[in-house]
């Protein structure tokens, strides 16, 4: 529908809180202002700041919790851009005005997350609003919050191997001289480390992260880098604690010389050439059935892990709706996940398996994703993607004939 008044956005925005009231997490109020944006392109050239502002104001009231700054940011990328083509002051009135409303809440990354494109756009520039970035990046560093350090990390790694957030200022069409930090450096002295020591000490009550914080890590630019953290730290284990048993659990060294069942799943998760995360899922936890279908005298004929993808899916089936519910935006995350953990194995074998199990492979929405997961499960363990390649060559072969009955 048209937008013609303040008012009218208003009541856009009461039919999406009534919509949207069962999901009391922060990704409710995301996809509400993403569906908002969509709504009203250009709306914003015809309404005053404190009319902007009042939006804002309603959206946490309906919510009771903050947006992420990232939802504000890709909000108002589009809309900012537009004003700065359009009508420079205007867009820059506009910036001044929702960095003053937001500047110790929401807009932590705003800045950081504008400024590539605003450098892009607007070549001679100042970024007049360097002391307020200063300081955001100081309450940055402070905040015990896994998904400001992903949103920042990325900042800073998104070009060049990050640039130092000490030298923004753009003058004369020419870029002072910017400094490279590593991620590495960053996290030696970044408050994630202090988040991540203070888990680990029972003295100091520190906010576990939930699971929107682990989207938003395993999505994020440095997700390797992260995940190692996590791993290491026993972050991961928490979250998923029937990853602690795959810790004991060594595999035959020659299927497996990369270590132990759970280094297997670390690896086939790093391994992955997407940022899906119902795919990044699927491989960390794809084979933790493993240890309870163990055969020790199997014979050589015989898989030693009979059944494992069954009772992979048991063990975890409950972890994923639980995430499913914290991630209700994400409406194929339960389907998608357990299809490809259910079929991890299939796939390997999919030439010789039976035709009604062949079938419904080839004609997932998901066989590409699946096709995924089996490279990053080679991978993690042989350098050898011979079969990888032959599987890939049977698929695009058979994907295009009329598939038997």
């Amino acid at each position: 529908m048209p937008f013609n008044h303040i008012t009218d956005v208003q009541v856009f925005i009461k039919k999406i809180s009534i919509i949207l009231k069962p999901y009391n997490c922060f990704l409710a109020g995301d996809s509400a202002l993403y569906l908002l944006n969509r709504k009203i392109p250009q709306y914003f050239q015809f309404i005053t700041d404190a009319e902007i502002h009042e939006l804002y104001k309603r959206f946490d009231k309906i919510y009771h919790v903050n947006l992420t700054p990232f939802s504000f940011a890709c909000f108002f990328e589009d809309q900012l851009l537009f004003f700065l083509k359009v009508n420079k002051e205007r867009g820059f009135d506009l910036l001044e005005s929702f960095n003053k409303y937001y500047l110790y809440n929401k807009s932590v990354f705003l800045l950081p997350i504008l400024y590539d494109p605003l450098k892009r756009t607007f070549k001679n520039i100042n970024l007049f609003h360097y002391d307020i970035f200063k300081e955001n990046k100081a309450i940055c560093i402070k905040q015990s919050n896994l998904s400001y350090y992903s949103r920042y990390a990325y900042f800073l790694s998104e070009k060049n191997k990050s640039e130092s957030g000490e030298n923004l200022l753009c003058t004369n069409n020419q870029y002072e001289k910017q400094e490279k930090i590593e991620i590495d450096e960053i996290l030696e002295h970044s408050f994630l480390a202090s988040w991540l020591n203070a888990c680990l000490d029972d003295r100091q009550i520190i906010p576990f992260p939930n699971i929107s914080e682990l989207f938003f890590t395993f999505t994020s630019y440095e997700s390797k880098k992260l995940i190692d953290i996590m791993s290491e730290e026993g972050i991961l284990i928490k979250f998923f604690p029937m990853l602690k048993i795959c810790k004991q659990h060594n595999q035959t060294k020659e299927y497996h010389p990369e270590g132990t069942l759970y280094d297997h799943l670390i690896f086939t998760l790093k391994a992955l050439e997407t940022k899906d995360f119902s795919v990044m899922m699927a491989a960390l936890l794809h084979d933790v059935g493993k240890v309870q279908a163990y055969q020790a005298k199997s014979r050589e004929n015989k898989p030693k892990y009979p059944n494992h993808a069954n009772l992979s899916l048991q063990i975890i089936r409950k972890t994923l709706k639980a995430i499913s519910e914290e991630l209700p935006f994400f409406n194929d995350f339960y389907g998608k996940t357990t299809f490809l953990i259910e079929n991890h194995m299939y796939i390997a074998f999919l030439p010789v398996i039976d035709e009604s199990k062949k079938n419904d492979i080839l004609k997932s929405p998901y066989l590409n994703d699946l096709l995924k997961l089996l490279k990053a499960d080679i991978k993690a363990s042989t350098d050898d993607l011979s079969n990888y390649q032959k599987i890939a060559s049977y698929v695009q072969r058979n994907i295009s004939l009329p598939l038997r009955n």
